[in-house]
């Protein structure tokens, strides 16, 4: 899905003038919520985004012109009070607490990450 967007974005600046096709592209916002299995959420399938993204950032990198090394993900804890499509409330790396999300935060953050400590 990433590498979708990542592949209309180039298109359009590419089409859009010959300076706006040289720009490089930087991904401020992705990510993959965990809840509700009702729209296709699930840690299981947050995982395999995060990690089909991290095994192919080198080659899109390059083949889509992006900011080597700038991507932030969406986001890093989850937010209970988010209204609006059920899974607004579970983008998080974490749970609202602090707490990994088991079976997603060690495939995504280095392991001596810590929400808890100062």
């Amino acid at each position: 899905m990433l590498e979708s967007q990542l592949y209309n974005m180039r298109h359009a600046l590419d089409k859009l003038s010959k300076s706006a096709g040289s720009k490089q592209i930087a991904i401020t916002e992705t990510g993959w919520p965990t809840e509700p299995s009702a729209v296709g959420a699930s840690i299981a399938n947050a995982r395999l985004f995060y990690q089909d993204m991290r095994r192919d950032l080198g080659r899109m990198t390059t083949t889509y012109n992006l900011v080597p090394g700038y991507v932030f993900l969406f986001e890093l804890f989850d937010e209970a009070k988010k209204t609006g499509n059920p899974a607004e409330a579970h983008w998080g790396l974490l749970n609202q607490d602090g707490t990994p999300k088991l079976g997603l935060t060690e495939f995504v953050l280095p392991p001596s990450f810590s929400a808890t400590k100062p």
